[in-house]
């Protein structure tokens, strides 16, 4: 995912960063295991040796669905790093499916995996379906893990940027808001992840058509995300940008309304 979107729509693994690392302090959802082949990075069979090998333990294991749990977990980063977005997809409706049909796996864990495949579906522009997916992920993780979680003010952003990409405004401020809400409760105005959150709400009223409102929003968040960020990083210049094309689109309409 390119670094804009990173600034906008927070990846599954929730820990993705920029080229400050800004997302290293944010608690780490738990994962299953990866079930990678090899431990060392340069052990490592090619993907396409990866995935036969894959294929061959999952059949094998098809009698055993915990066992398939981490070998399709393998698959699917397979199939993300290569950008195969339907063998992703289908990988992660089968992980699912098994985390609803066993009994005693993680409710986070299925939660987690609603929220990647909602960022497959957002990547496509399926954005119904990627809505269906934030909106359940919000929910596990409301029920899971409280209505103050971290996780919960991730998922929160991703289904309000889903619905922004949707023109619904309302239901994406009413999911920012909370965002913004449960991290200032715990991290703080001054985090990197409330500045792009805030920097969310300034695309929401741009989309709007507000510009003195997108304008306020991205000014603030850009001061929160020069605290954390050097000059010359590419999010500081790209909403240093967008801070100057709000306030002259302002100012043009501003005189507009005068005449």
């Amino acid at each position: 995912m390119r670094l804009q979107q990173l600034l906008t729509f927070f990846s599954c693994a929730l820990l993705t960063a920029t080229s400050a690392d800004a997302f290293v302090g944010i608690h780490k959802i738990p994962m299953m295991p990866s079930g990678r082949i090899a431990a060392e990075k340069n052990t490592m069979p090619d993907d396409s040796d990866s995935e036969i090998i894959l294929q061959a333990a999952l059949l094998a294991a098809r009698d055993n669905f915990e066992k398939q749990l981490p070998i399709l977990q393998s698959l699917a980063e397979i199939y993300r790093d290569q950008s195969r977005r339907k063998e992703e997809e289908a990988c992660l409706l089968k992980i699912i499916g098994i985390l609803h049909a066993v009994d005693g796996l993680s409710s986070v864990y299925a939660a987690t995996e609603y929220m990647r495949l909602s960022s497959i579906y957002f990547e496509m522009e399926d954005f119904q379906k990627a809505e269906m997916a934030g909106q359940t992920a919000v929910y596990i993780f409301r029920k899971s893990c409280g209505p103050s979680s971290l996780n919960l003010a991730l998922a929160c952003n991703n289904l309000g940027w889903i619905e922004v990409k949707m023109k619904k405004f309302a239901s994406a401020e009413s999911h920012l808001s909370l965002a913004l809400s449960i991290l200032r409760r715990n991290l703080g105005t001054n985090h990197v992840l409330y500045g792009l959150i805030m920097q969310n709400f300034g695309e929401l009223y741009w989309q709007r058509g507000d510009f003195a409102a997108a304008y306020k929003w991205y000014t603030q968040a850009l001061r929160v995300l020069s605290r954390n960020l050097s000059p010359d990083d590419a999010a500081i210049v790209g909403l240093s940008r967008r801070c100057k094309e709000a306030e002259a689109l302002n100012s043009k309409h501003g005189q507009s309304n005068k005449r």
